[in-house]
């Protein structure tokens, strides 16, 4: 696998990706969830209820409520945006010219996989920037903290919103998968994580949640005693009355956790190159070219952008 191939091809990828109107939508509708992450003080919409609590308004606070909120829209919303590039490279027969390349397809599959994690990775720097916003304009803290505002985007959401990449791009490689029954899958298993997870330890936990949570209840209970005795929850919310506020240490970085973070990426590696081992190079003998009548045929000895031979 060159790495020069690969980047062009994601890049090349991710260039065409940025200029659909799916990509703007979902992203000012991510921000829009940063917005709500970090409400006013006497606000009843809210995205992280901790036990009737919530953190004062500084960077680590901040950033992780708002992460977490761009995690939970963008491994729904944005998975429907980035799913469908290598239909896109059957129907306009770009395909074809990739199979007459030395162009292995792991390394074809891996360049997808790295262009949808650029197009979440481009998203969270939109959602980081609106963090700070926000802290800036809550005005409880404003001492400005880049670590601690950056470090749940990298560690938490990007880890995740990785395995979801991966996942776009292990799904076109699965016939059954391809098209519509894809949609309502990746839909019910999203409702599964959401509210099911929350529940469960195992899940949450893996993904890092649960640290955020034994943590944050650690000091609600350090400074408000036995009265942080809620429960914590993770979603689109409205209450009868605004949350209580207490100071959050932020996360604990311990070897395991970022190693966890590690683990999720290499899976979501493997994931995304798994359907190498059947996918049939865009060959229609195989059965895998579906040309829709009409699609933008590319001319005769064209190479597509970003495309070097391997």
């Amino acid at each position: 696998m060159r790495p020069g191939v690969l980047g062009a091809l994601a890049v090349a990828d991710f260039r065409e990706r940025v200029r659909r109107p799916a990509y703007l939508a979902i992203l000012v509708s991510a921000i829009g969830l940063g917005y709500l992450a970090a409400p006013a003080v006497d606000g009843r919409w809210v995205i992280l209820n901790a036990g009737n609590f919530r953190g004062v308004y500084d960077s680590a606070y901040v950033g992780t409520v708002t992460a977490l909120a761009g995690m939970l829209w963008l491994t729904l919303g944005g998975f429907y945006v980035v799913r469908n590039a290598v239909a896109r490279d059957e129907q306009t027969r770009v395909g074809q010219l990739l199979a007459a390349t030395p162009l292995r397809m792991a390394t074809y599959l891996a360049g997808k996989w790295l262009s949808n994690l650029m197009v979440f990775g481009s998203m969270l720097l939109a959602l980081a920037g609106t963090a700070l916003m926000m802290q800036l304009v809550r005005g409880e803290s404003r001492a400005v903290d880049p670590v601690g505002l950056l470090v749940p985007f990298v560690l938490i959401a990007l880890p995740v919103l990785a395995v979801t990449a991966a996942a776009a791009v292990f799904f076109e490689t699965v016939r059954p998968l391809r098209g519509g029954l894809g949609n309502v899958v990746w839909f019910f298993g999203w409702l599964v994580f959401v509210f099911v997870g929350q529940g469960t330890d195992d899940l949450f936990g893996g993904l890092g949640i649960g640290e955020i949570r034994d943590s944050m209840r650690a000091d609600i209970v350090a400074q408000h005693g036995g009265r942080a005795n809620g429960e914590f929850a993770l979603g689109l919310m409205y209450l009868d009355h605004p949350l209580r506020t207490f100071e959050w240490s932020g996360l604990d970085l311990s070897a395991g956790f970022v190693g966890g973070r590690i683990v999720f990426v290499l899976v979501a590696v493997v994931l995304a190159t798994l359907g190498a081992l059947w996918f049939g190079r865009f060959d229609p003998a195989r059965g895998r070219l579906r040309v829709q009548p009409g699609a933008g045929a590319v001319p005769a000895g064209a190479v597509p952008a970003g495309v070097v031979p391997a």
